[in-house]
């Protein structure tokens, strides 16, 4: 069995009550409002933040706390004579570690002035690509509506006469079977005042 799609005829049916039309939208919206998550149960359902970085995590933690976060320690970073004649081998390594920070940094500055327009570039290209892609994607799905919307009209109007010719029978049908049932109660009642016992309706 094929399924039926019921559909409302908005086009040509002239029996629509403003009232019953507010009233089906708003208990529409009440059936989406019941949908709707609370405000609670969106509060509940934040992601955890640097779950894989315990270290992260805790100074995430302390700073919501209002705990003061330390600072970098630069003490790392300073170059810095030995105190005493003991010292020059850890003097050494500390101005090595210092001298390559230096030069990776001069590096990646290097490879910023080279590649980075040209990767900003294309990034930017990537995005509008993107952009004109789902900016297409919305045309179609409007076009669609549209010609959804065009052909439920152009159907509703091209069954309008089989409608209205049916609702006419529809109406002639029971005015008949009205006027019938009138005009065998009136008989019943000329009989019964002339004595005569009517006969039984099958129907009743």
């Amino acid at each position: 069995m094929e399924d039926v799609v019921v559909d409302s005829l908005p086009y040509i049916d002239p029996d629509y009550d403003p009232a019953v039309v507010q009233a089906l939208i708003d208990e529409e919206l009440r059936t989406h409002s019941a949908r709707r998550p609370s405000a609670d149960s969106i509060a509940h359902s934040e992601p955890a933040l640097f779950k894989d970085r315990p270290g992260l995590r805790s100074l995430l933690e302390s700073a919501a706390a209002g705990n003061k976060i330390h600072a970098i320690d630069t003490q790392r970073f300073r170059l810095e004579g030995p105190v005493d004649g003991q010292a020059w081998d850890r003097a050494i390594a500390n101005a090595t570690s210092q001298l390559e920070h230096q030069n990776q940094r001069l590096v990646n500055l290097e490879l910023v002035s080279k590649f980075g327009a040209n990767a900003w570039l294309i990034h930017n290209y990537q995005l509008e690509a993107g952009i004109r892609v789902l900016k297409r994607q919305l045309e179609i799905c409007l076009e669609e509506t549209q010609a959804v919307n065009k052909a439920r009209k152009s159907d509703q109007i091209h069954a309008k006469p089989t409608l209205s010719s049916l609702s006419e029978r529809w109406t002639q049908l029971i005015n008949s079977i009205v006027a019938l049932r009138m005009e065998n109660d009136r008989l019943d009642a000329v009989l019964s005042a002339h004595g005569i016992s009517p006969l039984a309706d099958p129907a009743r």
